[in-house]
């Protein structure tokens, strides 16, 4: 049962716990970011194989993957703060591991690969976890903006993070000192999450158990088409969108600049997710048909890499991007809002894990293109992806309908007010 308290329309900037929770994934996002960066850039030192950078993705999304379900189920049944403390641990944990042995000179490529499958772990569970609370701390009239602001932090962390990591790697080129940053950012992230007040948590009283609970959570989302149509475009932009993986490829061997532009470039859709997020925000309960702009900027953003991906200069390159981002900043905002504002809440960890299982799925084109990228070249490959991942978005769109209309469904009203 949820236990919740009403907050004032507009009033989720003074909203303490928001805050904390927005901070919570602000800076782990930061973390990602830059550890996913310096961990591919580090494989391709150590191999100079693409090949291998993809690997690096493909070890974190098959965790994300395979405890998508399970993370969802215990975010209906656990104390939801416990589990975002839990992830930032494991965090914490993996940095210093990696740490401890970059620092005794005998690295190799599996050890970041299994450090990239634990990360992926402690992302699935923060992710399904925070998000669920976000519903509740905003409250349904409040959803667009919570989830825009959200959109914003992330963003602002794919800027952050990279361009930090590209500016250490330009000076010293050591990763060292980026894997002692991510504890630091990793700590804060933890801190936040400890001072996250309780009384908003959600836990079912009625507790089944996790396998039935798992299907039930599948089931339920089975039956909405307005959910099936995000999980199925969820899917095709997860693949599309792995080319961020490749950015150290495309920026030593392809646009030929160093590391701190490596970082520009990778900070780039970021940028864009910005501006998109902040439009989205001030336009709030405006927007009603979140299908469509989903939809749109699904598209937006598929067609965009089509044209990054025969972009032969670094300036057209980083605008490109930029376009990709504003387009993400549509596909990112009403994702979760759909879902959400679809599901009953006593749902929604279940179906944000469920969520996640579907850019599990997706992300494994990370080792599509790794091998299209070795037969083809990474440019070619990207441009594939893309334009295939375009197609299928547009037919998700023609055939569910549903998701073209006013999303009517559950919705939790009120809220907590700290």
């Amino acid at each position: 049962m949820t236990h919740t308290k009403g907050v004032p329309s507009g009033s989720i900037l003074r909203n303490r716990n928001f805050l904390l929770l927005w901070n919570v994934g602000t800076l782990s996002t930061i973390g990602e970011m830059a550890e996913m960066l310096v961990m591919g850039w580090l494989v391709l030192q150590i191999t100079g194989s693409p090949m291998q950078v993809a690997i690096v993705g493909a070890s974190k999304t098959s965790t994300m993957f395979g405890f998508a379900l399970v993370a969802g189920a215990m975010g209906d049944r656990w104390n939801r703060r416990y589990i975002m403390i839990g992830a930032q641990l494991l965090n914490i944990t993996i940095v210093l591991a990696l740490l401890i042995v970059l620092g005794t000179g005998e690295i190799q490529p599996w050890h970041i690969f299994v450090a990239a499958a634990v990360r992926g772990v402690a992302q699935r569970f923060d992710n399904a976890s925070r998000r669920a609370l976000m519903f509740q701390i905003a409250g349904a009239k409040r959803l667009v903006r919570a989830l825009s602001l959200d959109v914003v932090g992330f963003s602002t962390s794919r800027i952050i993070g990279p361009l930090v990591v590209g500016a250490l790697l330009q000076i010293n080129g050591d990763p060292s000192s980026s894997f002692v940053l991510l504890i630091g950012v990793y700590f804060l992230a933890l801190i936040s999450a400890v001072y996250i007040q309780d009384n908003i948590d959600s836990i079912n009283t009625a507790v089944l158990p996790v396998i039935e609970s798992v299907f039930q959570g599948i089931k339920y989302s089975y039956r909405s088409t307005s959910i099936m149509g995000v999980l199925l475009t969820t899917i095709a932009i997860n693949a599309v969108f792995q080319y961020h993986l490749f950015i150290p490829v495309i920026a030593q061997d392809y646009l030929k600049v160093g590391p701190a532009l490596m970082g520009l470039l990778a900070a780039g859709d970021g940028m864009g997710v910005i501006l998109g997020a902040m439009t989205l925000s001030l336009l709030g309960n405006k927007l009603t048909n979140y299908g469509k702009v989903f939809l749109t900027g699904s598209l937006g953003a598929a067609i965009f890499l089509v044209a990054f991906a025969f972009s032969p200069w670094y300036a057209l390159s980083f605008g490109i991007l930029i376009l990709v981002g504003i387009s993400m900043a549509c596909f990112a905002t009403f994702q979760s809002g759909i879902m959400l504002t679809a599901a009953s809440s006593s749902f929604h960890s279940r179906v944000l894990g469920i969520q996640g299982l579907a850019a599990g799925i997706g992300q494994m084109g990370s080792i599509e293109i790794g091998f299209l990228a070795s037969a083809l070249g990474i440019h070619l490959a990207i441009a594939l992806n893309s334009g295939i991942g375009f197609i299928l978005i547009a037919l998700i769109g023609i055939s569910t309908p549903a998701l073209l209309r006013p999303i009517k469904g559950f919705s939790n009203e009120d809220a907590e007010d700290k």
